[in-house]
């Protein structure tokens, strides 16, 4: 009995400092998110190519646009971002109290991306799944439409905030 708790004493006291390394150390999360948003569009144009197989060449070229562009803007972040910092410096030299600090970043965010706010999207695409789900195919090619002329019109969007 006595080596038995011998044995597990010493079992603990070894293994003790390498569960506590374990749990501190961090593992490496990796990054899914483009793979998510593959095969959303794959998913988006089989659904395209099934329901409204004329309208296939529209829906890759408006993605792929919206593509470019997304690349473009994300190459004018940091100006912007530069740029939103300064202003924030200038304004707490100013010694603006921060409430109304973050009530002009706020505004000018807004001024410089038009507030770009789409509560449509969330409903169109709630749309387009709950006509998947019944199988109804008027709603179907309704949805797709409706999703496209969207994309279209965010590509719009997103061509004058690059002007």
């Amino acid at each position: 009995m006595k080596l038995l708790l011998l044995l597990a004493g010493l079992v603990i006291m070894v293994s003790a400092p390498n569960l506590a390394f374990a749990a501190s150390e961090k593992q490496p999360v990796p990054n899914h998110s483009k793979h998510f948003k593959m095969d959303r569009k794959q998913e988006l144009l089989r659904l395209v190519k099934t329901y409204t197989p004329e309208k296939t060449r529209e829906w890759e070229t408006a993605l792929q646009r919206r593509k470019e562009l997304k690349e473009k803007l994300h190459q004018n972040y940091e100006k912007d971002r530069n740029e939103l910092a300064g202003l924030r410096k200038r304004w707490k030299e100013q010694k603006l109290p921060e409430e109304v600090i973050r009530k002009n970043a706020r505004e000018w965010r807004d001024s410089k991306h038009n507030g770009h706010h789409h509560p449509d999207r969330k409903r169109a695409l709630q749309d387009l799944k709950h006509a998947l789900k019944v199988k109804d195919e008027a709603s179907i090619k309704e949805s797709l439409n409706s999703i496209l002329k969207r994309v279209q019109n965010r590509n719009k969007e997103l061509e004058k905030r690059l002007k």
